[in-house]
């Protein structure tokens, strides 16, 4: 949980989350929901002064039925702890996050910690329908009738959380199966962590912003695939949920997959629905198309979804090629013609497994890089219905090289992600620091005054021959990392950004229009500078009012010993408000060698035949090309000798007998199509 959320803080020293046991008292009687724990912020406040879980022990751990049997279930606990500790943690990591995202995030917990365990009774919970038999779990229901009564049913948003709905229990699995859609999408749980770092108060905003910048994806194409994953429910197409690793069917059931629960909610009231950001219904139009109603808002969108068998006309694979580092690995798209074919299986294969290996679906593969050297990935399509088959090829290269972290200047801004903001003085850079690392001021740890006024720590930047930031220098601060450096831009408007501190999320970049005109500080979010970037001029610019701007200009050599270099605001820009974004980007370098170039022979079907690597201007040399009855081998439509680059060759046929080109005959049962290259004998 620590490498999916983060810590907790440890008042104590001792490692430990307190666990307090006792019958929280909330009323409970046979047959009702009742509180099965919770974790309170006052504990570490108010109260105890510690990090602290409570947990039930009537109903929660043992209880009498409605028959007069007394159950112990001690085990049921641990969900219910990890579902708090969540909570714990995130209070400790962000001090509030709105309630939906919370608890999505703690649902997301019981499946990290106890895969499965779960799921059913949380989808069950979002259906509104209870299980009546172990049958019923392996023969679900294709689908369920919405309740009148659950808002999320009629298209309530998501975040609109009250414990007071009747459908908070629905509300409770609904978010839960969000985290699972986030964790299926990203692949990894680090999606929750980068999420909660993002987090920066308790609003429903806040949690939009946290979501498109821990994921990097944008809120609509976040919702858009949440939804569609909802009622498609289908991993292999994209649009599905992933079980976490270490699921054991043996502990669910038997099931295989818990997910297979899960069946679309149809709307089927003559009543108009009233559909919120972050809420969805689903309709099954008549007639197969789905026409909005009158009146209906020209900000919905509408995705449709077809449950039918569509075959595969054709196929390719993008990219078409990949360099690599040993280790690295790398996500392949099967674009397919048409877009929602889905009657097929797939096989990927590659065609050196010392060099590359791959695992894919129907909407794609992940390539893992083993060592250098050149690989053909192949994608073997089968037609469920006629048995054609298709197939794709993509080349991946593992090369020697190295990763590396840099910083480039560049003139864009994009949110969410790390820059470093600085000056170049001709002979150096100087970047502005987010944090001091050795703490010279108790009271703006991030800044100094001087001439009474407050000034940003500035810090020598390392650059490469090409200006792009490699490190900073910790000759004036030892302890000094590169996260010291970092800014975060978050939109405001559509011209104007908050700019956040990258190594201390709850601190903003900030002018003081209140104090001196040299105040450029860091504070909390009760005061907020909307800053402007200005591309053409390269200034970071704040608007007071009509008759001020103030711009963040570049303070040289200040005072000695102890103040070199720094940043301030003042009303006049000069050369030195040409402030500099260097954006950080993550990549390979792959050693200056020709790559190794490769020659793929394909059958006259699309099969490949052989993946040959060879050397700039050397040759490959071809397969026995296999025989087909009617029809003689004649050679290859491609030179292969003298190779500069990634070659196709394809093996060319002659028929052993004249059929005009053109005519086709076309049988009206199970699909048979003889085409032009077929010796018609008889019909």
């Amino acid at each position: 949980m620590r490498d999916s959320y983060g810590d907790f803080n440890d008042t104590n020293g001792d490692g430990r989350v307190n666990l307090l046991f006792y019958n929280i008292d909330d009323g409970w009687v046979w047959g009702q929901g009742y509180v099965g724990g919770y974790f309170y912020s006052g504990d570490y406040t108010s109260q105890n002064g510690l990090p602290m879980i409570h947990i039930d022990t009537y109903p929660g751990i043992q209880y009498e039925n409605g028959s007069g049997e007394v159950k112990t279930h001690f085990e049921d606990c641990f969900g219910t702890i990890v579902h708090e500790f969540q909570h714990c943690i995130n209070y400790c990591e962000t001090g509030g996050m709105a309630t939906w995202l919370n608890e999505s995030l703690s649902g997301s917990a019981e499946e990290l910690c106890y895969p499965g365990s779960g799921l059913v009774s949380r989808i069950a919970d979002w259906h509104d329908h209870s299980w009546s038999s172990q049958s019923e779990l392996h023969y679900p229901a294709a689908e369920y009738e919405y309740n009148s009564d659950f808002g999320l049913h009629k298209g309530s948003s998501i975040t609109a959380w009250s414990d007071a709905e009747a459908d908070i229990y629905a509300r409770y699995g609904e978010v839960m199966l969000f985290s699972q859609y986030l964790y299926t999408r990203y692949g990894s749980s680090e999606v929750f962590k980068k999420i909660i770092k993002a987090n920066s108060g308790y609003s429903v905003d806040d949690s939009y912003t946290a979501l498109t910048q821990g994921t990097g994806w944008s809120l609509d194409s976040i919702f858009r695939g949440f939804f569609t994953a909802m009622v498609a429910n289908d991993l292999e197409d994209g649009c599905g949920f992933r079980m976490n690793q270490g699921y054991d069917p043996a502990s669910c059931y038997g099931l295989e997959d818990v997910y297979s629960l899960l069946s679309p909610v149809v709307y089927t009231s003559e009543s108009p629905a009233g559909i919120y950001c972050g809420g969805f219904i689903t309709v099954k139009p008549k007639g197969g198309n789905f026409v909005p109603p009158e009146g209906a808002s020209d900000r919905l969108n509408y995705v449709g979804i077809s449950f039918g068998e569509i075959s595969l006309e054709d196929m390719d694979i993008v990219p078409q090629k990949t360099l690599m580092l040993a280790g690295d690995t790398s996500e392949l798209t099967l674009r397919k013609n048409p877009a929602d074919a889905n009657d097929f299986e797939i096989v990927w294969s590659s065609s050196d497994e010392s060099v590359a290996t791959v695992e894919g679906t129907r909407s794609g593969a992940v390539v893992t890089a083993v060592s250098t050297g050149a690989a053909a990935v192949i994608a073997e399509a089968t037609d469920n219905k006629t048995g054609e088959k298709h197939y794709a090829t993509a080349i991946v290269k593992v090369m020697n090289g190295e990763h590396y972290t840099r910083y480039e200047k560049t003139d864009s801004v994009t949110v969410g992600v790390p820059y470093m903001i600085g000056y170049d003085t001709g002979s150096a850079v100087y970047v502005m620091m987010n944090n001091n690392p050795n703490g010279e001021s108790a009271y703006h740890p991030w800044y100094h005054k001087c001439d009474d006024g407050w000034y940003s720590y500035g810090i020598k930047a390392l650059t490469d021959a090409e200006g792009n930031i490699t490190a900073i220098s910790n000759d004036t601060y030892p302890d000094a990392t590169v996260a010291h450096a970092e800014w975060v831009f978050e939109k405001y408007s559509s011209e104007y950004y908050k700019i956040k501190s990258g190594y201390e999320d709850r601190y903003l970049f900030i002018y003081a229009s209140t104090s001196s005109d040299l105040d450029l500080y860091a504070n909390s979010y009760g005061n907020t500078t909307n800053w402007k970037y200005d591309a053409a001029n390269h200034r970071l610019s704040y608007y007071v009012s009509s008759s001020l701007t103030k711009y963040a200009t570049y303070a040289p050599v200040l005072e000695e010993p102890d103040w070199h270099n720094g940043f301030c605001a003042v009303k006049t820009p000069t050369n030195n408000s040409t402030i500099n974004l260097y954006r950080k980007t993550n990549g390979a370098a792959f050693a200056d060698e020709p790559e190794p170039l490769t020659v793929i022979f394909k059958g006259r079907d699309g099969s490949v035949l052989k993946v040959e690597v060879v050397a700039e201007g050397g040759s490959a040399t071809a397969p026995t090309a296999p025989q087909i009855d009617g029809f003689t081998f004649t050679g290859w439509d491609g030179s292969f000798s003298n190779v500069t680059e990634d070659i196709v060759v394809t093996a060319v046929y002659e028929a052993n007998g004249a059929v005009p080109d053109g005519y086709h005959i076309i049988f009206d049962t199970q699909y048979v199509k003889v085409t032009v290259d077929s010796i018609v004998t008889s019909i």
